[in-house]
């Protein structure tokens, strides 16, 4: 089947600028063949993007399908300055803009990224790791925006926004099968009820074994089984007021952690056991950047569960929109794993056969989050503003076992977190090419915190308080209709939290709260379409100094222990590029370049990576780290794809051929610059071939390839010397790890 499929040609643009993407899609021909405008809410009123004095990536529902994307984290794929570091499983995955990004192993530690999806901040960034449904829309704010979205939007904000119900009845529906076995089955209905309500349901189905084999079952690893429902009510009662019943529910189970070995010294030992060599623990095994294997007597079944219910309210009132949105959400994540990931029965090495199975670790934490958010827009014009309040209540508990006998940890926690916010932002064109941006926000947020160790029996709580201002001062030139020039200055801030980890101790307890996290950023930039609107060019220069980083590390003890820590300071600056050419109505070319330079300016204390000599820099058990770049934030990425619709008169349908090549300079993957941790440059070429019925769309067949050259790069690397006592560096593989083929079906009415 896999030969079958490898003989069609092409193509999916993965890495292709989100902008670019959604132009291409949704930039429909006018009259001119020009490219139509897009309409974003980036500032909580609808505007045309190039409009908008912000940084912003847009990727619309159309794009996403016709590049296979069904899943968030395809959108890091797209977006410039954007990157997806891979854990293992969401609840220790991150997503980054611009370099910066959280990385923390812990209940209560922000995002420095803020998801929102209809509206609603989410409480965790991994609540959004799922199956993307139904998406109208994606945008990708880049830089801080805790002005109008508040604390956890320090380094930016992506927003999703889903399709509304439509006033006619409708139906879609659609399969995609790969020859590696992936399946995903979507199906989504609307229409009306009665002549006020209107409904949307949509449900997705997907299976995918994974591409690692595990040697000790034989079996693959690396999957997941994802179930979601979501829908949406309607309801429209009288002219100037409609509220939208927002529900959903998704379930996914992932058989993780599968992390081959990419490097392997021959003098590693299990636990520092000298009869536990590589071929005892390791057997049949072969390390290296292709290897797709390995041993373990444990499976690793992590899963998350993720339902809530919201309701949106819009009043007219003059010419004022009165916005009501409230929220309540649950979130839970129960995970599984072994630490020493071997075929090696440990326990029962160490017990003398009293017990048996691998060293684990497990729990499981949730999430319950309360928000109201209330705000009064203006209507559209030459002085128009967006006042708002918004309150949330986010409560969660963790309870974590490792052991029983090797990194021994064992405890309960809780961590809650009560915020109040004022804010605003006007938008005055106090002349006809010149206008200003102003904006505040005033923050106070409330946390509190238990924490038992179940080993010592140690009780410790706290609470702290903090109250923040944020702002946004921004000047606007349009030199003509198609140009818009525009510099602005922000700030940012993710609030402060308590180090919550099997490291917590009464010392750490002294020290709590990890401090607050602020940024100050500037940008200057242009948005234009030239050439009759046949070329988009948009490109922007930024600065941004964080101060109080919030970073986690790993002290180098047996099994190792995890600390959260402030960075010093660091800066991130740059600059960023898209645009898309359409010469003739049926082609286009498009692109995107991103030069970012995020380093640390001062962390005179960072841990030492694993096995770091004085000579490296290690001065009892420290590192000075200024001067080095940020985890996961490569220095340049750089994308073009040709995308060609070829029209068919004599058939019913048109055909559609895409190419895109996506590549990016090396990245390191942890933040103390362990050198077995860095992921050379790589290219990626994905390739799509299809037909869709031409008149009205209501069917279509899409044959893909991605990475299809084959081109093996890691998503996340780690060092094990705490179990091996040498270099022993594991790989997690995306999905694009390997080449792949497969065929997506949809059909629409």
């Amino acid at each position: 089947m896999k030969k079958q499929f490898m003989a069609a040609t092409a193509v999916i643009a993965l890495s292709v600028p989100a902008a670019v993407q959604a132009q291409s899609q949704t930039a429909t021909a006018s009259s001119r063949g020009g490219i139509e405008e897009i309409i974003v809410t980036a500032e909580k009123r609808a505007a045309n993007v190039q409009d908008v004095p912000v940084a912003i990536t847009v990727l619309n529902g159309d794009a996403l399908e016709k590049i296979g994307g069904s899943n968030f984290t395809d959108i890091a794929k797209m977006a410039p300055s954007m990157t997806f570091q891979d854990g293992g499983n969401p609840a220790v995955s991150s997503i980054s803009l611009r370099g910066v990004g959280t990385f923390a192993y812990g209940i209560g530690v922000e995002s420095s990224v803020l998801v929102v999806v209809d509206d609603i901040a989410l409480a965790q960034q991994s609540q959004a790791l799922t199956d993307l449904v139904d998406i109208e829309r994606v945008e990708v704010l880049r830089g801080p925006q805790s002005t109008l979205f508040g604390k956890s939007a320090s380094a930016g904000v992506v927003s999703v926004t889903t399709k509304q119900p439509s006033d006619r009845f409708s139906a879609h529906a659609e399969v995609k099968v790969t020859d590696d076995d992936e399946q995903r089955y979507a199906l989504s209905l609307s229409g009306p009820i009665t002549n006020t309500l209107a409904f949307r349901v949509s449900g997705t189905v997907s299976r995918y074994d994974g591409n690692v084999r595990n040697l000790y079952t034989g079996k693959m690893v690396n999957g997941k089984k994802s179930d979601s429902v979501f829908a949406k009510l309607r309801w429209e009662p009288l002219d100037g007021f409609d509220a939208t019943l927002f529900g959903h529910y998704n379930k996914t189970r992932t058989e993780c952690c599968g992390a081959p070995l990419r490097s392997l010294s021959p003098s590693a030992r299990l636990l520092f056991i000298p009869s536990f060599t590589p071929a005892v623990f390791a057997p049949g095994v072969v390390p290296g950047k292709s290897n797709t294997k390995l041993v373990s007597d444990m499976v690793a079944t992590p899963t998350g569960k993720d339902r809530g219910v919201a309701l949106k309210m819009n009043w007219g009132i003059g010419e004022y929109t009165l916005t009501s949105i409230t929220s309540l959400n649950r979130y839970s994540f129960r995970d599984y794993g072994e630490i020493d990931n071997s075929a090696v029965d440990v326990l029962g090495y160490l017990t003398g056969g009293r017990m048996h199975g691998g060293v684990s670790q497990h729990g499981v934490y949730g999430t319950h989050s309360f928000s109201q958010e209330l705000r009064l827009t203006s209507s559209d014009k030459p002085f128009k503003y967006v006042l708002g309040a918004y309150y949330a209540d986010n409560d969660l508990t963790r309870e974590f076992e490792r052991g029983p006998v090797v990194s021994v940890g064992n405890f309960s926690a809780t961590s809650e977190s009560k915020s109040y916010a004022l804010f605003g932002q006007a938008d005055w064109r106090f002349a006809e090419k010149v206008g200003l941006v102003a904006g505040a926000r005033i923050n106070r947020e409330n946390i509190a915190y238990t924490f038992t160790n179940n080993v010592s029996g140690q009780n410790f709580h706290g609470s702290n308080g903090d109250t923040a201002f944020t702002g946004k001062l921004g000047l606007q030139y349009m030199p003509s209709k198609d140009v818009m020039l525009f510099a602005t200055y922000a700030r940012g801030y993710k609030g402060q939290t308590y180090d919550l980890t099997t490291s917590f101790n009464a010392a750490i307890a002294a020290l709590q709260p990890v401090k607050a996290e602020h940024a100050d950023s500037y940008e200057v930039g242009m948005k234009g379409t030239f050439l009759d609107r046949r070329l988009m060019f948009n490109v922007t220069a930024f600065t941004t100094d964080y101060r109080n980083f919030q970073a986690q590390s790993l002290e180098p003890t047996v099994g190792g222990a995890l600390r959260l820590d402030n960075v010093g300071s660091l800066r991130t600056r740059g600059v960023e590029v898209e645009w898309m050419a359409r010469a003739v109505q049926n082609f286009t070319l498009s692109g995107g370049l991103a030069y970012i330079d995020a380093k640390i300016k001062k962390y005179p204390n960072a841990q030492c990576y694993a096995g770091q000599t004085v000579a490296q820099g290690c001065v009892s058990g420290r590192q000075d780290l200024a001067g080095a770049y940020l985890s996961n934030a490569p220095k340049w990425k750089a994308n073009i794809v040709a995308d060609y619709t070829v029209e068919l008169p004599s058939l019913p349908f048109d055909a559609n051929i895409s190419m895109a090549y996506s590549w990016q300079s090396k990245v390191q993957y942890q933040l103390s610059q362990d050198p077995t941790t860095i992921q050379k440059a790589f290219g990626i070429t994905d390739l799509n071939i299809g037909i869709k019925e031409r008149e009205s769309g209501r069917y279509s067949v899409t044959l893909f390839a991605r990475n299809v050259f084959n081109k093996h790069y890691a998503s996340g690397l780690f060092n094990y010397v705490q179990l091996f006592g040498a270099e022993s560096v594991t790989q997690f593989l995306p999905r694009d790890f390997s080449r792949y083929v497969g065929v997506s079906v949809a059909v629409s009415y």
